[in-house]
């Protein structure tokens, strides 16, 4: 695909997403009735994550048809075998120990035979083989469950979807490296903006799982294969004095920053409360800000601050020179404080919305 075709397929896959979403909506295919941890009240089709799947794969092709690379064929048989997986699990409601069984053989695989043999996190800490391997597994599994975690709320995790893509995109065009790569990119987030037009409140059309999935695999499994591979070493060493490389694996977990942190805290939170966290709930933030009477568009927009923050600082590391020390250290500064405001907030919301549980809630 060339950089000038790159901007007529991105729009031509947002109008099939969109005219998809709409055949979709009206044939009523998977209906998502509310339970416990549900922000919605009306049954309402899950089946929204095929309508910009299908445009995003077929991008895929079409670089593939043009530029034939391996990375092309790991990422298509990671997205088929998941987005197979969560359809089976939006029409069955799998156990959570199959869903886990499948993610981890299917992620093993991929990564043994396309995942780079070193990795460095945060410049810092650097894997080699088997901790690499394991690490690289566990981070794709992550990634996959806590998107799916967060899309709990209309326009959510597309949201996240469409930042995330076009952000590492654009930023994988303009650096040079992985441009293909990038244009796939910029193509699964006009997919994706297709459907989240009809995922916005009201929304008439869910992703599901088979859409959390997809999105899920993509944003854990791309930033293992963007970069350049590290050098093998040892199976885990540190490096204070290592200075920042741009575009490599720690691009993506800024970028996927604001669902990491949610989700990482309230699954913290829930352990230390004893609770089983595959059940039901409403302990994420942006459920207790919805429960204490914040509109989807103000969550929405508090959300869609913390990721344009968080692609600042991704361009902002790769345009200025970090050490491995100060952006480690920097890292931990971030997450603490998130950690002290996420837990004020919930806890404040939880009191609010104690003290006005006999009055209605709003409606979702």
């Amino acid at each position: 695909m060339s950089g000038t075709a790159t901007p007529v397929i991105a729009f031509l896959c947002f109008v099939v997403s969109f005219v998809a979403s709409g055949i979709l909506m009206r044939i009523g295919l998977l209906p998502d009735r509310p339970n416990s941890r549900s922000l919605h009240t009306q049954v309402t089709p899950r089946s929204g994550g095929l309508a910009f799947q299908l445009p995003a794969l077929l991008a895929l092709a079409f670089i593939w048809f043009n530029h034939p690379a391996p990375w092309i064929v790991a990422v298509l048989v990671g997205t088929i075998s998941f987005l197979g997986l969560g359809l089976l699990d939006d029409a069955f409601q799998l156990s959570p120990l199959v869903r886990l069984a499948v993610q981890i053989v299917v992620s093993t695989c991929l990564i043994y035979l396309a995942g780079p043999p070193t990795i460095a996190i945060f410049d810092f800490l650097i894997l080699s083989g088997p901790a690499a391997l394991v690490f690289q597994v566990v981070w794709v599994m992550v990634c996959i469950n806590f998107f799916n975690f967060m899309d709990g709320m209309d326009g959510l995790a597309g949201l996240q979807a469409i930042a995330f893509f076009a952000a590492g995109g654009l930023i994988l065009i303009l650096q040079g490296d992985r441009p293909h790569m990038g244009q796939f990119m910029v193509c699964c987030a006009t997919s994706v903006v297709g459907f989240w037009i009809r995922n916005l409140k009201p929304s008439t059309l869910f992703m599901g799982d088979s859409g959390s999935y997809f999105c899920g695999f993509l944003i854990g499994f791309l930033p293992l294969i963007w970069h350049r591979p590290e050098d093998p070493g040892p199976i885990l060493r540190f490096d204070g004095h290592r200075i920042s490389s741009g575009v490599d694996f720690t691009l993506g977990i800024i970028l996927f920053g604001p669902f990491l942190l949610d989700a990482g805290l309230t699954i913290l939170r829930r352990l230390s409360e004893r609770q089983n966290v595959f059940a039901p709930h409403r302990k994420h933030l942006y459920q207790a800000l919805r429960l204490s009477g914040w509109s989807v568009y103000q969550v929405l927009g508090t959300y869609g601050i913390a990721m344009c923050l968080a692609t600042a600082l991704a361009t902002l590391r790769i345009l200025v020179p970090i050490s491995s020390d100060r952006l480690t250290a920097g890292a931990i500064l971030v997450i603490v404080g998130f950690g002290f405001i996420y837990s004020a907030a919930v806890n404040r919301l939880a009191r609010e919305h104690s003290d006005l549980s006999g009055s209605s809630n709003p409606e979702y």
